[in-house]
């Protein structure tokens, strides 16, 4: 073992049977080192509950270290996570009586009963000491009104919020958060995940959040009461809304200003109108950001046009408002189709994502994503949904400094025709130096795109094709297997077999 390893001991300690000289009083781990193994396995595991467990096995290991965990049980069990859905109540008065101070961390899956049952006593009892709460995730229940008055009470120990509301079809007043937020005195929350609560402007008064998750669909705030909501965050790093975006009641005459985001790295806008994320981006300056996804619901009303023209606008114009300009340097580029999973009912959904390094093996956190949600199963409504997507990525200019993309098999029209290579050929020749073919069918298709001469020639510019499959198993009328023999030989003769490569996998 490495003299370097400051934990040789406790190494053999864990990894090795007891033996004699475990229990030799000069060879036995001090009651410090044995605490510091306990919380570190805090964080070993990937649910804090499966650590509980972990640490309890630990604990029982020999005398000495059932002392140890005894002895130390604030440093050691002060901070495990309490799950009300399955610990029994005189197993959450231990972990209370053994925390005695420390911060609680507190978690509960299923909604909060509103009678006796065993489940509703065992909040009561965690409740007494909401003071010392440093984590909270719960589901709440729209019949039981005895937790509202907590969401209103102060939290100075509070970190972490994470709360979930049955959404009734129309508000009441359950579900709205009409005072501000633990009465706007939880000095050290930072983190909020609200899921079907309507919010209102003051919701988020006095706190200081860096990430906020917003999800709900029964009368979201309006675009100016966003504005005057993140007035009052410009700390925020991460910013996430899901459905919480309405057009509907905004003032046209509003003089609220655009409010500054100086530290926000992250925005998601999803399931939202155009418009309604074109409008809210106008009202946004964000100079640090670092990732922009956008989910947009389309419709085929007379509006749609109009609302688009609104997008691309204000998206272009938020766009080149951020100082690092992350969209406008772009390496690699992706599209695909697929059926989204958080909504009900068949939507299918239009992606494309963006990545900041050109390899394509690499995997890597994207930077931008715009996507486009559709009922839709006729040709022309996707040959439109695609084309409004090709027209935003226009507008924003953002295939500009490409270098290479990915193509995954879309929807066709006709036989003879992919809309993806439609997107291939709005690259300039040798602009591209990586090409991956998902279908080997568009790999030989590129060939029918008019003009022939600009295809071929962006195969000829291009240093790296990568197909899944061999194109010898392609069965095409035609001379097209012949010309692409033939590009692939001028290829390997300009560029070399090194640079100049087809790869199958």
């Amino acid at each position: 073992m490495s003299r370097k390893d400051p934990w040789p001991r406790l190494r053999r300690a864990l990894l090795y049977k007891p033996s004699r000289h475990v229990y030799n009083s000069k060879k036995r781990l001090t009651a410090e080192a044995l605490t510091r193994v306990f919380q570190r396995m805090k964080g070993l595991a990937y649910d804090p509950i499966d650590a509980r467990q972990d640490m309890f096995s630990v604990s029982q290991v020999c005398k000495s270290w059932r002392e140890v965990s005894i002895n130390h049980r604030e440093k050691i069990w002060g901070s495990l996570p309490i799950d009300l859905d399955t610990d029994s109540e005189e197993f959450i008065q231990e972990l209370l009586r053994w925390s005695s101070s420390s911060p609680l961390s507190i978690y509960s899956g299923i909604p909060i009963d509103s009678d006796d049952s065993p489940r509703y006593n065992r909040w009561l009892l965690v409740l007494e000491e909401f003071h010392r709460f440093e984590s909270l995730s719960f589901v709440d229940d729209i019949t039981n009104y005895d937790f509202q008055t907590y969401l209103e009470m102060a939290a100075p120990l509070l970190r972490s919020f994470e709360a979930k509301i049955t959404e009734p079809p129309i508000p009441c007043f359950r579900n709205i958060l009409s005072q501000e937020l633990f009465g706007g005195n939880a000095p050290n929350l930072r983190h909020v995940n609200l899921t079907g609560y309507t919010l209102a402007s003051n919701s988020f008064l006095g706190l200081n959040l860096t990430t906020l998750f917003v999800n709900v669909k029964a009368c979201p705030p309006s675009i100016d009461e966003w504005v005057e909501i993140l007035w009052s965050q410009q700390n925020l790093v991460s910013l996430t809304i899901k459905h919480a975006l309405c057009l509907e009641n905004d003032n046209p005459a509003s003089s609220l200003p655009p409010v500054k985001l100086p530290l926000l790295q992250e925005l998601c806008i999803m399931y939202c109108r155009s418009i309604d994320c074109g409008l809210l981006l106008n009202r946004l300056s964000t100079p640090s950001l670092c990732k922009l996804e956008l989910c947009l619901a389309s419709h085929n009303d007379a509006e749609r046009e109009e609302e688009e023209t609104c997008l691309h606008a204000n998206l272009k114009w938020f766009v080149g408002c951020s100082t690092n300009k992350f969209i406008s340097s772009c390496k690699l580029v992706d599209v695909s189709m697929g059926y989204d999973t958080e909504t009900s009912g068949p939507l299918k959904i239009l992606s494309f994502t963006a990545f900041p390094e050109e390899s394509l093996s690499d995997s890597q956190d994207a930077v931008f994503k715009l996507s486009y949600l559709t009922q839709s199963t006729s040709e022309d409504d996707f040959d439109l949904e695609l084309s409004h997507l090709f027209q935003t990525l226009k507008a924003i200019d953002i295939l500009a400094e490409t270098t290479a993309i990915r193509l995954k098999p879309l929807p066709q029209s006709t036989p003879f025709s992919d809309p993806l290579l439609e997107l291939l050929l709005m690259f300039k020749p040798g602009q591209l130096r990586s090409i991956e073919f998902y279908d080997p069918t568009q790999f030989a298709m590129l060939t029918y795109v008019r003009p022939s001469r600009y295809s071929q020639k962006l195969l000829l510019e291009c240093e790296n094709i990568h197909v899944n499959q061999s194109c010898n198993d392609l069965d095409l009328e035609g001379n097209c297997i012949e010309e692409l023999s033939e590009i692939l030989q001028y290829r390997k003769d300009r560029f070399g077999v090194k640079t100049s490569s087809i790869i199958y996998y």
